[in-house]
């Protein structure tokens, strides 16, 4: 084992230091699963995007097939908005756990940003790189973490979820 020294640890020799094979296979793994997470991301963003957009055009033709039809029974316009259209009850509150394509878009972008810094830390050089890296860990961490609360969420919740949803 090398001797203590000022400016390197003690399990650090200068062997090691030459040998550059380390650093190669962290940095190549580094890129390679960041490069498939941001695949991943884009492909998430893109069917959450899809299906959002295909959803609500759904609802759109819906509701005007809804509105057509009601306007041939009745042969007068309601001008005013029922409550649904307004979003205002606790039914449109709720709207945003109900679609749960919005949750993997977020999802995606959040992949996204992470495994950016994960491949800007694998290039970077200098104090550039560890500002990169360190900012990865504490989003990967923040990300797991998230992650962590959501399932216990969902577990402790899981028998009253009907009836938030669908009151």
């Amino acid at each position: 084992m090398a001797k203590l020294s000022k400016h390197r640890s003690a399990l650090s020799t200068n062997n090691e230091k030459k040998d550059c094979c380390a650093r190669c296979y962290a940095k190549c793994y580094l890129v390679v699963i960041n490069t498939l997470t941001m695949i991943l991301a884009c492909v998430l963003i893109y069917y959450g995007a899809t299906t959002i957009t295909i959803t609500n055009r759904n609802k759109t033709i819906q509701a005007a097939a809804n509105r057509t039809a009601d306007m041939n029974i009745n042969k007068t316009a309601n001008v005013m908005p029922n409550e649904s259209s307004l979003g205002a009850s606790a039914k449109g509150a709720t709207s945003l756990f109900e679609n749960a394509w919005a949750t993997v878009v977020f999802m995606g972008v959040a992949l996204l940003v992470i495994s950016f810094n994960g491949l800007a830390g694998s290039f970077a050089t200098g104090r550039k790189r560890s500002y990169f890296l360190f900012t990865y860990l504490v989003l990967l961490m923040v990300f797991a973490s998230g992650l962590l609360f959501s399932a216990f969420y969902c577990f402790f919740f899981s028998d009253v979820s009907e009836f938030l949803i669908f009151p």
